[in-house]
């Protein structure tokens, strides 16, 4: 994998103006509602680049789709964590947020998932939309080829990212999306017109996210419980402990996490966030780094402290994220999500767990039908080996609220989330 090309300072530079970018409110935010949800709906490659770019874009005169009913309003929404370029997609490496930042560019669906697999991104509905993007960079590089030559190449790259992050549900959804556009469009346009709709596919994609985690942080800010001493007149925030990243980081540009608490504070809800640290990839920290730009208080906890926090504080909701949602209501979460769920509930917190409908698969009615295979194990000192769990399952009867883009589910779960799907 290839890094930007550039002189130190020129590098410290663009990371400097890309974190300038991240934390900046973007224009779309909930102060115009109807045009941030417009451009996000719309499919052309100018609404994206209106939202994606380094510095603000004049509009180009894309065609805006009509607004969804009833209007759905957009948190403070962050800059992507990646750019697609053509040829290349600029990814930032997040694993020593926030004390280091990286820009890596991927010029092939290989780089791309070795940077997945090697978690430069957290997970979540990212990874899809990388994935996405990355197969709109392949069909860009082999426009000029046969259409046969077209398809083999798209299908190889793939198959190659489709085993980057065998856990997320986003990302193999994503990648079934584009290469069944794809299969019809190389068949039936040129090579250059081929790829600019399958470049459209890849940004109805991110757009759809964008909406659906908004409305997911809206659906979960309406059906949240309140404090459960509010009776006593205390009048404290509403205690939120969230395990790994649920931030724009994971989200592309919103986060499931962090558009629920945003749509508390815009209600007039106080709140407080407790964030495990969530090793080994320490999300948890980079979810403190976002929660920060977005004057959400915070505190951060290590994972070996969730036992006296769950005692020593008055916690109301655990929130979990979702990698895969199972017909059972049990889910694919981060590592660590099972024993905090277990723990939560044996505490008398709520525990919610936030997952877009996208990610609900009818086929996997148990977790046999999930690869749950570790991350590479690594070398250590000695004749040990270290290998780190790739996700848990957590069992729907540890989960009190399923929060998605169609509204809060209670317990049980098989028979809504089969109507939901019957809608996705």
């Amino acid at each position: 994998m290839a890094a930007g090309n550039g002189t130190p300072d020129r590098e410290q530079a663009t990371r400097r103006q890309f974190f300038r970018v991240f934390g900046r409110q973007t224009a779309h935010s909930a102060g115009s509602v109807l045009a941030g949800v417009e451009a996000l709906r719309r499919s052309s490659r100018d609404a994206l680049d209106d939202l994606l770019s380094d510095e603000e874009q004049p509009r180009r005169g894309a065609q805006a789709i009509e607004a969804p009913e009833p209007p759905v309003v957009p948190p403070t929404a962050f800059r992507s964590p990646y750019r697609f370029r053509g040829q290349a997609i600029e990814l930032l490496d997040q694993r020593d947020l926030p004390e280091r930042a990286e820009l890596i560019s991927c010029a092939a669906a290989s780089e791309v998932a070795s940077a997945i697999r090697r978690g430069l991104l957290s997970g979540g509905p990212v990874l899809g939309q990388v994935a996405a993007y990355a197969l709109a960079m392949v069909a860009q590089q082999v426009a000029d080829r046969p259409a046969p030559a077209m398809a083999v190449a798209l299908r190889g790259a793939a198959d190659t990212l489709a085993v980057a992050r065998p856990t997320s549900r986003a990302l193999a959804v994503a990648l079934d999306r584009v290469i069944a556009h794809a299969e019809t469009v190389v068949a039936a346009d040129e090579g250059p017109a081929a790829a600019a709709s399958i470049l459209a596919e890849a940004d109805r994609i991110a757009s759809a996210d964008a909406i659906d985690l908004s409305r997911l942080g809206q659906a979960g800010a309406d059906a949240l419980p309140a404090p459960r001493d509010a009776a006593a007149g205390e009048g404290r925030p509403l205690a939120v402990l969230m395990h790994a990243d649920q931030g724009p980081l994971t989200g592309g540009q919103v986060g499931a996490g962090t558009a629920l608490l945003q749509g508390l504070a815009a209600a007039g809800i106080p709140v407080h966030a407790w964030l495990t640290e969530a090793t080994p990839l320490y999300e948890g920290r980079r979810a403190a780094w976002q929660l920060g730009h977005l004057a959400i208080p915070h505190t951060l906890v290590p994972d070996t402290a969730l036992g006296w926090l769950l005692e020593a504080r008055r916690i109301d909701l655990l929130l979990l994220r979702a990698e895969w949602l199972l017909a059972s209501g049990d889910v694919v979460a981060p590592l660590g999500s099972r024993v905090a769920a277990r723990q939560a509930r044996e505490a008398g917190v709520v525990v919610a767990v936030c997952a877009t409908a996208s990610i609900y698969d009818r086929a996997a009615v148990d977790a046999a039908a999930v690869p749950l295979a570790g991350r590479l194990p690594a070398p250590q000192a000695g004749h040990g080996s270290r290998i780190d769990p790739a996700a848990d399952i957590v069992p729907a009867g540890l989960v009190d609220l399923l929060l998605t883009d169609r509204g809060a589910l209670a317990p049980p779960f098989a028979e809504q989330l089969a109507r939901v799907g019957d809608h996705s």
